[in-house]
């Protein structure tokens, strides 16, 4: 996970909608739907402010398409 976290700030930087941010995004998604609650809220708490702004939309497909309620909490 650290190392997609570091590979979209590298695009993030470049420009928010950049296309390899879209993949990135993805891939992370599918990481973390597979998650139990327990795993998917430590992923998160260790994340830093920056990098949950940069997977806010993550976040969010989390909750919304997988059911992940724990994921609440990190909607900003």
């Amino acid at each position: 996970m650290k190392e997609l976290l570091k590979e979209l700030h590298k695009f993030w930087t470049i420009a928010h909608d950049h296309p390899k941010c879209d993949v990135i995004h993805d891939k992370m998604e599918y990481m973390l739907s597979k998650m139990t609650d327990s795993e998917l809220v430590k992923t998160l708490n260790d994340c830093s402010e920056e990098e949950l702004s940069e997977i806010y939309p993550v976040v969010e497909n989390l909750v919304e398409y997988h059911n992940k309620e724990c994921a609440k909490q990190f909607i900003r």
